[in-house]
C-alpha cells in the first residue's frame, strides 16, 4: 500500500496506477489531498486508487481509510462529496462479471435484489458510502448505467 499525492505529479492517476502497481508492485493507492481537491479525488477512485483523504481531516480518518482498503474496501472522505453513477461512464464493452472482486459482487447482487445501500452496508459489515462506491465501480466494470440494467444482468447471471 502506498499513500500518495498525486497533485505532485505531472503523471494522471491512470498512470500511477500502473506505474506503482504494475512496476512497483503496490497493491492499493490512496490519494492524500488537500480538501478543495475533490475531481482529483474522484479522478483518483474512478483511475483504480482505493482510497481518497483530505489532508485537512483528522489523521483518523487516514487510519480509517487504511483500514477500509486492508478490509478490501474503498474509502472516499466525505469532504470530497459522494461518488455518483452519473461521475462513471460505462465502458465500451461489458466485462466479464467475473472480473469483478468479491465486495463487488456482493454489493450488486444485494442491490440488484432491491436492497437499500444502508442495507447492502448492514449485512456486510461497511458503510452505505462504501456500498456506494462498489457498486459504482462495478457497474462501471460491467457497462450497467441503471438498476433495471444491474437487475437484468443478475437474473441473466443467475445472481
Amino acid at each position: 500500500m502506498a499513500v500518495i499525492n498525486p497533485l505532485q505529479t505531472t503523471l494522471s492517476p491512470e498512470e500511477l496506477v500502473q506505474i506503482y502497481r504494475d512496476t512497483n508492485g503496490v497493491g492499493e493507492l490512496v490519494a492524500y489531498l488537500p480538501e478543495d481537491a475533490a475531481d482529483a479525488a474522484h479522478a483518483c477512485i474512478l483511475a483504480g486508487f482505493s482510497a481518497a483523504v483530505s489532508r485537512d481531516t483528522p489523521i483518523e480518518e487516514l487510519v480509517s481509510a487504511i483500514s477500509t482498503v486492508i478490509a478490501g474496501g474503498i474509502f472516499s472522505d466525505e469532504l470530497f462529496g459522494p461518488l455518483s453513477e452519473t461521475m462513471v461512464a460505462p465502458e465500451p464493452q461489458q466485462r466479464d462479471p467475473f472480473k469483478l472482486t468479491p465486495r463487488e459482487q456482493s454489493v450488486l447482487e444485494g442491490v440488484a435484489r432491491g436492497a437499500s445501500s444502508k442495507e447492502v452496508a448492514r449485512l456486510l459489515g461497511i458503510s452505505p458510502k462504501t456500498v456506494d462506491t462498489h457498486r459504482a465501480r462495478a457497474m462501471r466494470k460491467l457497462g450497467l448505467t441503471g438498476r433495471s440494467a444491474l437487475v437484468e444482468h443478475s437474473r441473466i447471471n443467475g445472481w
